[in-house]
């Protein structure tokens, strides 16, 4: 239904425009969780605890039946048996036996992206992509044939002032795109069943059910179609005024179902979804070029306005003594001609790194050269 209010631009928030198309399936749905649990080797290019918890009982149990996990990260995380930084990944070794567990999600590094699935192309390795929201997978597949438009290439239209409206279905634009980028839009349109950051700020809020309480489906990480479990429809009411039509549920129903190639809703089953073998990527590894950087992590979780107990920076023990910070103290962050000042926590974290999980306001990607000071 969205794809026929946004037929001429739609932007799912992932840049899949600048990847090729043969990895989209492989990207779009993650490989069946059974198969984590049976792997004997497997790297992680994410951090399970912070990002997606649920998956960490399935490594456990991998681990439990002999499995070797070998994390590509910016801390040491103890379910490892080895830890890789990134900017030494040359040091990883895959054979047809990996299973090589990364995420896709809008703030993706599309470099990084590439290199992983370069990395398990060339060993011949399992790779699975886990995404940060709860129909991801679903959106990707319903709209794997439309014109999409990358979150940059949007930001870019409307800085440039070709984009005088926006329409935001149950996202939070806040997250995503600079508040100055933001505020040259004409017309701000958020519909949403829940209150945002960006909601404050919106032209029209268009209000709804929340999740819980829809009719419809979703799809998860492994392609499982699963019932919502509610009975509401406003929201796709809404969108029917919208289009200047009625969208009828069991019509809308019956086409997702079709796409989906399944005949009906059923999540114990998981689908067979075609996933045809991409061919070889170039990637051009990135490596870090300022002394000191600030390294987000993109993390599921957000708080819409509750308090948030993450407002911290994580270092290592070195930068604290180097710093000669206090305990209990700040540490002073200077980039992109703005400074702050953020709480910290010792943690086993690569040296001249911060690590956060939470947005602080002056990153310019998912990684940010700084300068810090006590």
């Amino acid at each position: 239904d969205l794809q026929k209010i946004a037929e001429s631009y739609l932007c799912t928030g992932a840049n899949f425009e600048a990847l090729p198309r043969d990895a989209y399936q492989t990207l779009s749905v993650g490989i069946p969780y059974s198969e984590i649990e049976a792997a004997k080797h497997i790297v992680l290019f994410i951090d399970p605890y912070e990002q997606y918890p649920l998956i960490v009982r399935r490594l456990l149990s991998a681990k439990k039946k002999g499995a070797k996990i070998t994390s590509v990260w910016w801390k040491d995380l103890p379910i490892a048996d080895e830890n890789i930084r990134p900017a030494d990944v040359s040091k990883l070794q895959l054979t047809k036996d990996s299973l090589v567990i990364a995420d896709f999600h809008p703030l993706s590094d599309i470099e990084q992206v590439k290199n992983v699935l370069s990395l398990a192309k060339n060993a011949g390795a399992k790779i699975t992509f886990l995404k940060p929201f709860v129909n991801s997978t679903g959106a990707y597949l319903l709209s794997k044939d439309a014109k999409q438009k990358s979150l940059a290439q949007l930001v870019e239209d409307i800085n440039k002032g070709t984009i005088k409206t926006l329409f935001c279905l149950e996202s939070d634009p806040s997250e995503l795109i600079p508040a100055e980028i933001l505020g040259k839009l004409t017309n701000l349109i958020i519909q949403t069943g829940q209150a945002n950051a960006a909601t404050a700020k919106a032209s029209v809020i268009i209000a709804h059910e929340p999740l819980y309480r829809k009719k419809g489906t979703i799809v998860n990480n492994e392609g499982r179609v699963q019932a919502l479990g509610g009975a509401g429809t406003s929201g796709l009411d809404a969108l029917g005024a919208i289009a200047g039509t009625k969208f009828e549920f069991n019509t809308l129903h019956e086409s997702v179902k079709k796409a989906l190639s399944i005949s009906a809703v059923d999540e114990f089953t998981i689908p067979k979804y075609d996933r045809p073998a991409y061919g070889a990527i170039q990637a051009s590894s990135k490596p870090i070029e300022a002394k000191t950087a600030l390294v987000s992590v993109y993390n599921p979780f957000m708080w819409y306005g509750l308090p948030d107990d993450n407002d911290f920076v994580e270092v290592n023990l070195n930068m604290v003594k180097a710093l000669k910070l206090l305990k209990g103290g700040y540490i002073k962050i200077k980039s992109n001609g703005s400074s702050l000042e953020k709480r910290f926590k010792v943690s086993p974290v690569q040296d001249n790194v911060l690590l956060t999980g939470k947005k602080l306001g002056i990153e310019k990607g998912s990684l940010t050269p700084i300068e810090i000071s006590r």
